[in-house]
């Protein structure tokens, strides 16, 4: 038997690109991750029906994009 992989975690870094992009320090990871997870059920829950297929987080040191694509 073999196993079964993620179709989506497959593909990344081949034909998709990661939702979230950016580096931090060891000490404020978890934090920043916490916070776009926030940031993307925010999203989902104030605009349910505009078709939102994907949400990506882009964080540079001074600034913070956030890029909503939809259908």
């Amino acid at each position: 038997m073999g196993q079964k992989v993620n179709p989506k975690i497959q593909r990344i870094g081949i034909i998709r690109k990661w939702d979230s992009s950016w580096y931090a320090p060891k000490k404020r990871y978890a934090d920043l991750f916490h916070q776009d997870l926030k940031v993307k059920q925010y999203i989902f829950k104030a605009l349910p029906d505009c078709g939102i297929s994907t949400i990506q987080i882009l964080r540079n040191t001074n600034e913070t994009t956030i890029n909503i694509y939809s259908s």
